[in-house]
């Protein structure tokens, strides 16, 4: 496979909310852009209501083919949060910021959860990332986590 050049950030946004996760899609595509990548965020919104509209939420994401853009292949897609790790690529990867429980209906999803999705329902996801939080591990490193 050739060098990535091209980078597509995945953001689900709730209107007028703006939060961490917000601050860190604009943030990683500031970087990626100061590293040399052609870099972008993409955006569709997110209404996290009624819980039986979630699965509509999913296929909004599902349906959308980001493999290029203005007939140009897109070499990589960084999914973010529910739903967008459910968006089409062929070369994509999750830094998840945040689970979505509300899909769950429980307050904390069983431990096994995040391994099943990664392996049968996240939508074709190459690996999958997930953010320290800072009282954890004050470096704020990332955990690319194993398949």
């Amino acid at each position: 496979m050739s060098a990535v050049r091209t980078v597509l950030v995945c953001e689900a946004q709730v209107p007028f909310v703006y939060g961490g996760a917000e601050r860190h899609v604009r943030a990683l595509v500031a970087e990626l852009r100061r590293q040399g990548y052609r870099a972008k965020k993409v955006s569709i919104p997110f209404k996290p209501y009624p819980k039986g509209e979630l699965l509509t939420q999913v296929a909004l994401w599902r349906l959308v083919d980001l493999s290029e853009a203005n007939y140009e292949p897109v070499d990589l897609v960084i999914a973010t949060k529910f739903p967008t790790y459910f968006v089409r690529h062929p070369n994509k990867v999750t830094w998840l910021f945040h689970q979505y429980r509300g899909i769950c209906g429980r307050r904390r999803p069983p431990a096994r959860s995040a391994d099943h999705a990664r392996h049968r329902g996240a939508g074709g996801v190459e690996a999958s990332f997930q953010q320290r939080t800072e009282s954890r591990d004050p470096s704020g490193e990332v955990q690319r986590s194993g398949r």
